[in-house]
């Protein structure tokens, strides 16, 4: 397996169109989507595994305005499930591709480019930071949100809590590499926003966080010296030590 996946390297690149066809049936918009292959490329090596008892049909060529025969039509009833929690290493990940969760094009475009919220040192600190004061918690392996944690998001101004500011500075410190922009250009107006937020943050109404219970942080208990009184041993150690040391003044 490593092998191949090393061998892929060398190969072509992997070609195909995407292909999406909108059919209306009885009033109703129906949405089919496929991958035509045009060059196989490193995908010769992949391993595709299929079942042989389904083959695997592509659709015919299709042309706009096309009319097509339904033969039949199967109503399935089924449930919606919520996303999975997050782990520690799912949590990590979004972090990294947090270009995902964004809606904005442009934004999504810069923070794609970058390496998401923090660093590769910083971004487990965080975790454990919003842990250890109780705006998330764990539960075996999942990491859960807390009433604490909702009230502040709720709280907060809605462009603090959104990754498109993340965005904004990146855009501008890659502004400085490039001498671009200068340090003074992007830190004075910085410090303003920054102020401009915590005022906003001050001023509005904090419904939100009334009635959460403040989760406060372990703290590391001091170890008290033990004061016990010397033994027999100890004794005779200072009536040597100072019998030693009265010889040692005498001396010439």
């Amino acid at each position: 397996m490593i092998a191949i996946r090393y061998l892929m390297q060398f190969y072509p690149v992997h070609e195909y169109i995407d292909i999406r066809a909108d059919i209306t049936i009885a009033g109703g918009l129906f949405v089919a989507t496929w991958k035509r292959t045009v060059t196989p490329g490193w995908k010769v090596l992949a391993e595709q595994k299929r079942n042989d008892d389904v083959p695997v049909t592509e659709p015919p060529e299709l042309r706009k305005g096309q009319s097509l025969h339904c033969e039949r039509g199967e109503l399935q009833e089924k449930n919606t499930t919520p996303p999975a929690y997050f782990t520690d290493a799912t949590l990590l990940a979004a972090m990294t591709g947090i270009s995902r969760f964004v809606k904005e094009e442009d934004v999504r475009k810069i923070l794609r480019e970058t390496d998401g919220l923090g660093t590769e040192a910083t971004r487990a600190g965080i975790i454990e930071l919003l842990l250890k004061r109780g705006l998330m918690l764990r539960k075996g392996k999942q990491i859960l949100d807390t009433p604490a944690g909702r009230a502040l998001i709720d709280a907060l101004p809605q462009e603090a809590v959104l990754p498109d500011m993340t965005a904004q500075w990146e855009s501008m410190l890659d502004k400085i590499s490039r001498a671009d922009m200068s340090y003074h250009d992007f830190m004075t107006p910085l410090e303003a926003h920054l102020r401009q937020l915590i005022v906003q943050s001050a001023s509005s109404e904090i419904s939100s966080l009334r009635g959460v219970v403040a989760v406060a942080g372990k703290r590391s208990a001091k170890k008290k010296r033990s004061r016990r009184k010397p033994g027999p041993k100890a004794a005779k150690k200072r009536v040597s030590a100072k019998r030693t040391s009265s010889k040692q003044r005498g001396k010439p």
